[in-house]
Parts: C-alpha cells; sequence; structure tokens
C-alpha cells in the first residue's frame, strides 16, 4: 500500500493505492469505500463550501482502516499457503472481517462529547446499542418504523440519509421546547444544500415544531429503535448526531448550538 492516498491535487484509490491477497474479500469494498470518502468532501471544496484541508481528512481516516484489513487479509492468505491447518479454521471470518466495524473515530474531522474517550475496537457493530457502542466515527445505524409526525405514514433513517448532504439528527430528550428549538435554530443557519435537520421525538413527547421551522423532517419513533440503535436515554437533554454523506457520524453532541458550531468550523467554511 502507499504512503499517502493523496498529495498536492493527487488522489489514488482502490487497487491505486492498496493491493489485497485473494482471502477475505476486501479489496472491492475497500476501494468503494475509499472513494467515497473522498467524493463527499471533494465536492464540497471543489463548490467553495469547505477549506482544502478537509481534503487531508482522506488519507488519515483510510490508511489506518487500509493498513489493518491488509495485515488480516496476509495472515489468512499465509494461513492458507502454509498447509498446516487441517481443520481449515482460518477459512472461518469473524465479526473482525464484517466491514459495518470500520470506523473513524480517530479521525481530526470527528467531535464526540458523549464518549470523548475513543476505543477504536468495536465490539460488534452489528448488535448496534446492545452495547452501548455507537459513537462517533461509527457508522450510522438504521432506525425503521419512524412515523411523520401528524401524518399516516413511516419512514427509516436509512430513506432520509443521502450522500450529498449531511443529516442532523436532533433527539428531543428531556429537554425543554426552548433547548430544541434554540438547536434547530442553529443547525436552519446553514444551508439546506449542506445539512438537512430530522427532529425525533419519542411516543410520549408532546413537543412541536415551531411554525418558523416548519422545513424541519419530523419523525415520532413509536418502535424506539432510533433511541436504542443510538444508545439515547430518556432521562437524556437534547442529543445531535451529526451523519456525513458517508454515512459515518461526524459528531455526537451533547452541548447543543456549541457542538453543532465546533463540528462544523471543520467541515464548511
Amino acid at each position: 500500500m502507499v504512503n499517502e492516498f493523496g498529495k498536492g491535487r493527487v488522489f489514488v484509490a482502490g487497487d491505486a493505492c492498496h493491493v489485497h491477497s485473494p482471502t477475505g474479500g476486501q479489496g472491492m469494498n475497500s476501494g468503494i469505500q475509499d472513494s467515497f470518502n473522498l467524493a463527499w468532501k471533494l465536492t464540497l471544496v471543489h463548490k467553495g463550501l469547505a477549506p482544502r484541508s478537509v481534503l487531508d481528512s482522506y488519507s488519515q481516516e483510510r490508511l489506518r482502516v487500509i493498513a489493518s484489513t491488509l495485515n488480516m487479509t496476509t495472515e489468512l492468505f499465509k494461513k492458507e499457503l502454509s498447509g498446516k491447518s487441517k481443520e481449515r479454521t482460518h477459512l472461518t471470518r469473524g465479526y473482525e472481517l464484517r466491514m459495518f466495524s470500520i470506523n473513524y473515530r480517530d479521525s481530526p474531522l470527528v467531535i464526540d462529547e458523549k464518549y470523548p474517550e475513543r476505543d477504536l475496537e468495536v465490539v460488534d457493530a452489528y448488535r448496534s446499542g446492545d452495547d452501548g457502542t455507537v459513537q462517533g466515527g461509527d457508522r450510522a445505524p438504521d432506525a425503521p418504523c419512524l412515523t411523520h409526525l401528524g401524518q399516516n405514514t413511516s419512514t427509516s433513517l436509512f430513506d432520509i440519509f443521502k450522500p450529498n448532504h449531511h443529516t442532523a439528527l436532533v433527539f428531543s430528550g428531556s429537554g425543554s421546547g426552548a433547548s430544541v428549538t434554540q438547536v434547530l435554530e442553529t443547525l436552519r443557519k446553514y444551508s439546506s444544500d449542506s445539512v438537512k435537520s430530522v427532529l425525533i421525538l419519542p411516543e410520549s413527547s408532546s413537543f412541536r415544531t415551531p411554525s418558523e421551522l416548519v422545513e424541519v423532517v419530523t419523525v415520532v419513533d413509536t418502535e424506539r429503535y432510533a433511541h436504542k440503535n443510538y444508545v439515547i436515554e430518556p432521562q437524556d437533554g437534547p442529543t445531535v448526531v451529526i451523519v456525513r454523506p458517508d454515512g459515518y457520524i461526524g459528531a455526537l453532541v451533547t452541548s447543543g448550538s456549541k457542538g453543532i458550531r465546533d463540528y462544523f468550523s471543520l467541515i464548511l467554511l
């Protein structure tokens, strides 16, 4: 693999910067993730919405991931060639090769106010929320059975997330109407082309979105899938989960407007 995924105006991705052994089946998926990681950042910079320094995070985020993946697949390949394992147990794939566990917790573009001590190991990303480890830099999990407020239609977070903008999930929690409104007002200051806000209410909530914030998508978490998967407790104050265009959590914010501004100051001009 290369030492840098980008230098100056030149960037490399996929097989141009890392070559895998046949074992593991990680090469194509890794290349796609490289491209997605770079694409949304390059788009913002090209449009003049983000500083050039955002592109530096491409290497910073992907180098560790690729190095770890190569170490695992190379070790599997060596075991296959050695012929010493009659049971061929090395062909059994553990959760460490499941790509949902890939994270950017150590990224300079990630803010996590809820879990400031960043553990790079994910216990099992296929059990979202069960162990309380969904952190900034992790893949954002889905949540189905969300009901549009005042309507009889349902949606899911994966239907809401899009690759051309950030999605700010605002969990109202036990916060006052004023504190939730303040968070929404802060998010409103960013271009709707770059940031979409989604207010997620528990079923028991009596909060109603102010008329001046009518553009905010408001959903009720009727089955608590969103609260469970993002480990949001009823007693928590307003919590903002900012999901990047590539589907990773860019920020877990508990400080309200300040945390939101801190995150987007890293991303947007």
